[in-house]
């Protein structure tokens, strides 16, 4: 039991362990384990004497119990034995260990000490460290946080570089075994130079000159100033395979003087984005096909006008004719041969109009009616073109074969505001060659 008293502190090897920060103090016998207690006075640096025991080690777990936090309890009474102390001090070494007691309800830490007097007492010193512990806590939470999101981070890239601005000099951290394999340098004294190097080793021939560009140390650095980030996709070859690769530079956080590259590989990434893409243009091709003649469609059509009309309107346009195609005849055959025959019909009529413009769109826009929008080196040719069409409209009438009216107008950049200007001429004339073909005139 503990029988509490006050006398003034006389003992002289305590010298050496009283601090300020102590706020309790044990002198063991380390003969019978009898022992003292003191503490601080309250807001004084006065040591006085609170207590007495008959066995130190035997009132530790009774009052441990009493004190020492839940959570920590089995591990301190475990640690906290006399054998283990003695065992300690016997070798030369101090015995110490951190743990919480519960002050007013709340769990502190403190930092205990126990060291051997000049007499052989024992002396055991307990600190509040309580601020400074939940500060190194946070510290490493903080610091784990940020280590394990730097972790996941680079485990993203295949290979990362520090680079020093002023001197170049830069420092490669590599995950990757084909990065390994390539014998590249972990550091060297000039990233851009040897970048310059191992672009010729590594880089897909036809991205190498970009890639170049985007790396010359000043052409970095602007991109670096004015964005923030410079990143690029491209393609290199890494154990004779083509992979689409993502670099990523940045300044460093807090230091401008250097700058982070991580590469990372989206080979995956970009093949599923091309693969969609694809089947994506490939649904947009069906939609906008003609399902008999496999031109493009009226809903085509639209979007080319709607993007003429947008140059138009932007003053971008570039020459381009409107030809209009009607295919003669076409009821005749559907009334007396059926629509097979009218479907055949109409396939051999598009065949000759794409025959003579194999550079240019056509477009099935009605039944019998398709649309030619004529740019390039055909509209430099279009007098020739129409000129050729026309002989085999004559020589088709001749010998039975599907004949077609057709009319052309250009695009008058002066007075024509749409691409429907230019489509309404060309349709006026179509009408008047369809009614020189009925008049036999043709």
């Amino acid at each position: 039991m503990r029988k509490y008293r006050r006398e003034p502190l006389t003992f002289v090897n305590l010298a050496l362990a009283l601090a300020n920060d102590y706020v309790q103090l044990y002198v063991i016998d380390a003969e019978n384990d009898s022992y003292v207690e003191y503490s601080h006075k309250d807001d004084t640096d006065t040591i006085e004497q609170v207590a007495v025991g008959e066995n130190f080690f035997e009132d530790v777990p009774h009052n441990a119990r009493e004190q020492v936090y839940e959570e920590d309890l089995e591990q301190f009474l475990a640690a906290f034995r006399k054998e283990v102390i003695t065992a300690a001090l016997n070798n030369g070494r101090s015995f110490s260990m951190t743990y919480r007691l519960v002050i007013n309800g709340t769990p502190r830490y403190f930092f205990l000490k126990t060291i051997r007097a000049t007499d052989r007492s024992i002396v055991i010193g307990v600190q509040d460290i309580d601020e400074q512990k939940r500060r190194e806590l946070e510290a490493e939470a903080e610091s784990r946080a940020y280590s394990e999101i730097a972790q996941s981070l680079a485990s993203l890239f295949e290979v990362i570089y520090h680079v020093d601005i002023s001197t170049s000099h830069y420092t490669e951290y590599s995950s990757s075994e084909s990065y390994a394999r390539l014998g590249l340098n972990n550091k060297g004294d000039d990233f851009f130079i040897k970048a310059r190097q191992d672009i010729d080793l590594v880089i897909h021939p036809d991205d190498r000159n970009r890639v170049i560009a985007q790396l010359e140390r000043e052409t970095m650095l602007d991109s670096l100033e004015k964005n923030g980030v410079l990143q690029m996709t491209y393609r290199q070859i890494l154990d004779d395979k083509i992979q689409y690769v993502e670099l990523l530079a940045f300044f460093k956080q807090g230091d401008s003087d250097s700058i982070v590259i991580g590469v990372r590989n989206i080979d995956a990434q970009k093949r599923r984005e091309q693969s969609m893409e694809k089947k994506t243009q490939t649904f947009i091709d069906m939609a906008n096909r003609d399902a008999l003649t496999a031109v493009k469609n009226k809903r085509a059509y639209a979007q080319a006008e709607t993007e003429l009309d947008k140059k138009i309107s932007d003053n971008t346009i570039e020459d381009f004719a409107i030809v209009i195609c009607d295919i003669n005849g076409l009821k005749t055959i559907n009334d007396t041969m059926g629509h097979n025959a009218g479907d055949e019909f109409i396939k051999n009529g598009c065949k000759d109009i794409c025959d003579i413009f194999q550079h240019s769109p056509v477009f099935r826009i009605g039944g019998d009616e398709f649309a030619v929008i004529v740019a390039g080196n055909d509209y430099n040719m279009r007098d020739e073109l129409m000129d050729r069409f026309s002989d085999i409209q004559t020589e088709h009438k001749t010998n039975g074969g599907v004949t077609i009216a057709c009319g052309i107008s250009d695009f008058d950049r002066k007075k024509d505001m749409c691409v429907q200007d230019v489509f309404e001429r060309a349709d006026a004339f179509m009408y008047n060659n369809k009614k020189l073909f009925k008049d036999n005139k043709i």
